[in-house]
C-alpha cells in the first residue's frame, strides 16, 4: 500500500494506492485470491509468491474489515504496444477477475501505458494524443476486448528518458488518476445509500416490534390479554 504526500502541506493525500503482481498465463492472482484482496483482508506488504498456493490463513487475520481497508476501484495497467497481441489465456484471466470485481459493484479502469511507442509523433510531445488515430485504435481495441467504456480507458505516458518533469506527461497522469478518484466516489457513494436503506430497514423492524410490545403492554394493563 502506498500513500501520496503533499509536500507544501506535509500529510499525505485522502487516498491510498494497492499493488499487486502482475497477471501472466500462469502465474498472478487468480479469481479466488482477489477476492481477499478486494474485501480488504489481506495485510498491508504481504508477500505474494507466485509458485506457491496462496495461504488463507496468513491472510484471513481481518474477519470484518471496514470500508476504508477495501478496494474501492481497481486499474488494469496494460502496456499499449501489447494489446494486439494479448494471449487469450491472460484475457481470460482478466475476465474471471472482472467477474469478482462486478459481483461486489467496484467499478474498474485500464491505465494504458507506454503510448509512445505506438505512435512516434508521441515521443516529444504528447499534448496532442487524443487527437492520433492510432490511439484511437487501440483505445478502441481495449475497450472491445476489457468490456469497459472509452471513458474507462486512460492512456499515460511513462518516464523514461525524460532528465526532468515534464508538463503534458504529468497533465496526463493528474487526467488519469481525477478520473480513478471520480470513479472510486461513485463506489463509496453507491455504498453510502446501501447501508442508509440497510439501517431504514433495520429501524422499521425494531418501530414494529417497538410497536408489537406497546400493545402487548397495553393489553395486559387493561385486562385484554389473557393467560392461557
Amino acid at each position: 500500500m502506498y500513500q501520496v504526500r503533499d509536500i507544501q502541506k506535509s500529510k499525505y493525500l485522502n487516498f491510498r494506492l494497492c499493488d499487486t503482481p502482475g497477471l501472466e498465463e500462469d502465474q498472478g492472482l487468480d479469481s479466488h485470491e482477489i477476492c481477499y484482496v478486494l474485501d480488504g483482508k489481506v495485510p498491508d506488504r504481504y508477500m505474494f509468491n507466485p509458485s506457491l498456493p496462496f495461504a488463507e490463513k496468513q491472510v484471513d487475520d481481518k474477519p470484518n474489515p471496514r470500508l476504508a481497508d477495501r478496494i474501492h476501484v481497481v486499474a488494469f495497467v496494460l502496456d499499449a504496444s501489447t494489446v494486439y497481441v494479448m494471449s487469450e489465456k491472460v484475457l481470460e484471466k482478466i475476465k474471471a477477475l472482472q467477474l469478482k470485481m462486478n459481483l461486489r459493484g467496484i467499478p474498474q479502469v485500464v491505465i494504458l501505458t507506454k503510448i509512445d511507442k505506438i505512435s512516434e509523433s508521441l515521443t516529444d510531445d504528447v499534448s496532442k494524443i487524443f487527437n492520433v488515430p492510432v490511439i484511437k485504435d487501440c483505445i478502441d481495441r481495449v475497450s472491445q476486448i476489457i468490456g469497459l467504456p472509452r471513458s474507462h480507458i486512460l492512456p499515460v505516458k511513462n518516464y523514461e528518458q525524460e532528465a526532468a518533469l515534464d508538463e503534458n506527461i504529468n497533465i496526463l497522469a493528474l487526467l488519469a488518476m481525477q478520473q480513478i478518484l471520480r470513479f472510486a466516489d461513485d463506489f463509496l457513494y453507491n455504498e453510502f445509500e446501501h447501508l442508509c436503506k440497510e439501517i431504514e430497514k433495520q429501524n422499521r423492524k425494531w418501530r414494529i416490534v417497538l410497536f408489537c410490545i406497546a400493545l402487548l403492554i397495553l393489553c395486559v394493563s387493561s385486562g385484554v390479554y389473557h393467560y392461557m
